[in-house]
């Protein structure tokens, strides 16, 4: 009978943190989407409801893949969060470098800021995936 390791509490906090202030800044974005289309008093577009609700399921079972997998030290749990977040990233790393010129000193610094944060984050979760993969061998 093989006895499971404990995923160390050094890397299984930071992930259990990113993967809830992820999902709730997520539940934030799409009430805000929402009430954005509700107050538009356009047709209903079946289109637009499609985009929004997909895109935000698709997050919302990444982020319950990566807490799922914190907590059971299991890695292949991490991996759609990782593929998910990282063109979301990406893009939005894309848009900000591209857009860079436009806006003012202030609002570039901001940017560097956030997109600094968030891929900090992954690559915080990428080294708890690296790290548990390694160990379990």
């Amino acid at each position: 009978m093989q006895v499971k390791q404990d995923v160390p509490m050094k890397f299984k906090t930071p992930c259990l943190i990113i993967g809830v202030s992820h999902l709730v800044l997520l539940i934030f974005s799409l009430y805000e989407r929402i009430w954005e289309l509700i107050k538009l008093e356009e047709p209903f577009q079946l289109q637009d409801h499609t985009v929004v609700l997909t895109s935000h399921v698709i997050q919302i079972i990444a982020i319950g893949l990566l807490i799922c997998g914190s907590v059971t030290g299991n890695t292949y749990y991490i991996i759609p969060w990782l593929i998910c977040t990282a063109l979301l990233f990406l893009t939005a790393s894309v848009y900000a470098v591209l857009y860079m010129s436009q806006d003012e000193t202030s609002q570039k610094l901001i940017n560097f800021l956030v997109i600094g944060v968030i891929w900090a984050t992954w690559y915080i979760v990428l080294k708890f995936h690296l790290e548990n993969r390694i160990r379990k061998r």
